[in-house]
């Protein structure tokens, strides 16, 4: 059997994805994730979840089969010259990979959703906070959420 193949047969078979095993079923935290969706997403077949335990972190379900975490920040650079702030939004593929990399398209909604949990979830434990500031020299730039 091929990598893509294992790897899609993993992504259908895995119990945070299958709609259809007893027991262990999935289910979306409609607690942590609030729906913002647009009407102008909404046209274009694209959802957009607000992840509420992590500000300025939002997950977009696109019904081509992509998935994608997007990073919305304020950046506020300070030095000698003055002030200059402006936002920055940074979008990252999230769909599983298969052979060669390539990106294996997740047909159902509720396999996106799951998807998406599962992410919003490694991707909490390994980043408790997208807030940082650095300095370099005389400036300071302050990265602070976009909610």
């Amino acid at each position: 059997m091929s990598k893509r193949n294992l790897a899609h047969n993993k992504l259908i078979n895995n119990t945070a994805y299958s709609s259809t095993k007893k027991g262990n079923t999935f289910m979306f935290d409609t607690s942590r994730f609030t729906e913002v969706t647009t009407n102008r997403q909404l046209k274009n077949g694209t959802t957009t979840y607000r992840d509420n335990s992590n500000p300025g972190v939002f997950y977009t379900s696109h019904s081509s089969g992509y998935v994608r975490r997007v990073i919305k920040t304020v950046v506020k650079q300070e030095n000698s010259q003055g002030i200059h702030t402006y936002n920055e939004n940074r979008a990252y593929q999230i769909n599983p990979r298969g052979n060669n990399n390539s990106t294996l398209m997740i047909s159902k909604g509720n396999q996106r959703l799951a998807r998406i949990q599962e992410m919003a979830d490694k991707f909490n434990s390994r980043n408790p906070s997208i807030t940082s500031i650095y300095t370099r020299g005389d400036q300071t730039t302050t990265i602070i959420p976009n909610i």
